[in-house]
């Protein structure tokens, strides 16, 4: 895989990442334009609609952040095949997937 073929990669996972994150804090904080009003059908909401108790503490919180947390891995795990010092990647890491 070519450098623009890993950047692209990663790019997707931290794009689905972030996504994710921002479909939690609409679960977490909601407000008028929050994904639950719009009848959104996003992985969190998908996973209350699955369940007999649509609440909170159902699991949905639980479950997208651990399929956040899966993405942010594949995005580390492909970065680390860039062809850049060690160094670099570790700053690209914290820079591109420290606030998700």
């Amino acid at each position: 895989m070519n450098a623009n073929e890993i950047v692209a990669e990663y790019s997707s996972y931290i794009g689905i990442a972030a996504q994710i994150s921002n479909d939690i804090n609409d679960l977490l904080y909601f407000h008028n334009k929050s994904d639950l009003k719009s009848k959104k059908k996003t992985l969190p909401i998908l996973f209350l609609l699955q369940q007999n108790d649509a609440k909170r503490d159902s699991g949905a919180l639980i479950y997208a952040n651990a399929v956040k947390e899966i993405y942010k891995q594949k995005a580390r795990i492909v970065m680390d095949s860039l062809p850049i010092s060690r160094d670099k990647v570790d700053w690209l890491t914290q820079v591109m997937l420290g606030k998700l």
